[in-house]
This record gives C-alpha cells, sequence and structure tokens, in this order.
C-alpha cells in the first residue's frame, strides 16, 4: 500500500515500456485517490504517448481541476488539442503556460501559425522569444530554421542559419545544422566550409570528421 513504492514501480514499468502494466498500477493508485495529482499527470502523458487523445483530455482536465500543476495541465491540453486538430483551442491553452514549459508552448504556436501559412507570424513569435530568453537563441534559431525547412521553405531556412552563424560565430550546433542544409541547396562549398571551421575548434568532432568524408 506504499504510495511513494507504487509510483517508483509505475516508473519504472514505463522505462521498460511495459505500457499495460504501468497503466494498470496508476488506475488502482487513482481508485484509492481519485485526485493524487502525479497520478493524474502520470495517466494523462502515458494517454499521450499511446495517442489515446480522448484518455488524455480527460485526465489532464482533471488534473486541472484539483488546482495542482496548472502548467502542466494547460501545456499538454494544449498538445492534447493540437493533435486532436482543435488549433486555436491549443493555442488557448498554450498562453495559459507558464514556468518551465513556457518557452516550449510558445513554439507550440509558432509552430501552429506557421502550419496555417502565417509563417510571418511564427518568425515574430521566434525573435520575440529570442528577445526574452537569450540563453535559449541558438535553440530557437534551430527550431525556426527546422519549421521553414519542414515547409519546403529552404532558402528562407539558410536565411535564419545565416542569421544565426552571424549572431553566434563558432557555435558548432549552428556550423553543423547549417552545413547539412546547404547541401540542399547544392552549395557543397558551405558545407565544406562550415564542417573545417567545427574542426578547427575541435578535431575530433565525430559527426563533422563523419560529414566531411
Amino acid at each position: 500500500d506504499d504510495r511513494g513504492l507504487r509510483l517508483l514501480y509505475a516508473q519504472m514499468l514505463l522505462d521498460e515500456r511495459e505500457f499495460a502494466g504501468a497503466r494498470a498500477l496508476f488506475e488502482q493508485m487513482l481508485e484509492a485517490a481519485p485526485k493524487e495529482p502525479d497520478v493524474l499527470f502520470a495517466l494523462g502523458v502515458l494517454s499521450l504517448q499511446l495517442e489515446e487523445l480522448a484518455e488524455a483530455r480527460d485526465y489532464f482536465t482533471r488534473l486541472r481541476d484539483t488546482g495542482e500543476r496548472p502548467d502542466d495541465s494547460a501545456y499538454y491540453l494544449g498538445q492534447v488539442e493540437e493533435l486532436s486538430e482543435n488549433t486555436e483551442t491549443a493555442v488557448s491553452w498554450y498562453r495559459k503556460v507558464e514556468g518551465e514549459h513556457a518557452v516550449d508552448a510558445q513554439v507550440s504556436i509558432a509552430r501552429v501559425r506557421a502550419q496555417q501559412g502565417n509563417v510571418e507570424r511564427a518568425q515574430e513569435l521566434l525573435q520575440q522569444l529570442r528577445d526574452q530568453w537569450p540563453d535559449d537563441a541558438v535553440t530557437l534559431y534551430l527550431i525556426e530554421a527546422e519549421m521553414l525547412d519542414d515547409l519546403h521553405l529552404s532558402r528562407e531556412a539558410m536565411a535564419v542559419y545565416d542569421a544565426a552563424v552571424e549572431a553566434y560565430p563558432g557555435n558548432q550546433d549552428l556550423l553543423y545544422s547549417r552545413g547539412l542544409h546547404a547541401v540542399q541547396l547544392s552549395q557543397i562549398e558551405i558545407l565544406e566550409r562550415d564542417l573545417k571551421a567545427i574542426l578547427a575548434q575541435d578535431p575530433q568532432h565525430a559527426d563533422a570528421l563523419n560529414a566531411l568524408g
């Protein structure tokens, strides 16, 4: 009957991808304590992973009703609604998110806008995020370029990589990503130049050596 042991055991089952066993254990715990936030959260995430969206929505809604973990519930309800193609409802949930998921929620809004065809707005949102969270700027540049590439806007993505490298010269992640992207544009000279710039800093950089080879 020890709650801590049951949570630990259920987490171990999840780590081993024993989803049925983990779900059964969480559901037993929920029967004993129907408003237990950690169990509702775990069942919500598990249902989301299994793409059981109605069940995930129910668990995260119940979690929100407890008043506990409001940012977690809002963020994951946004994911549920986005996967359900209820995009504006998803955006409304993402806007409620603060704390550790705040940047991810805003990135999700940008991706929704891009998928709706409002690429300019999506890029504005990502620039605002870079201004607000400069420590995450490199990651946000990479996200923006990948987003544009997914929309088959290869040249626009290259422009983002160029701006990022100009802002953060020598950053190995940006150089490597730009180099690989240059291949799509048949700009092999950029690939070679960026990989050599990485190797000048780190001669044992395995990915750069492999790509250059």
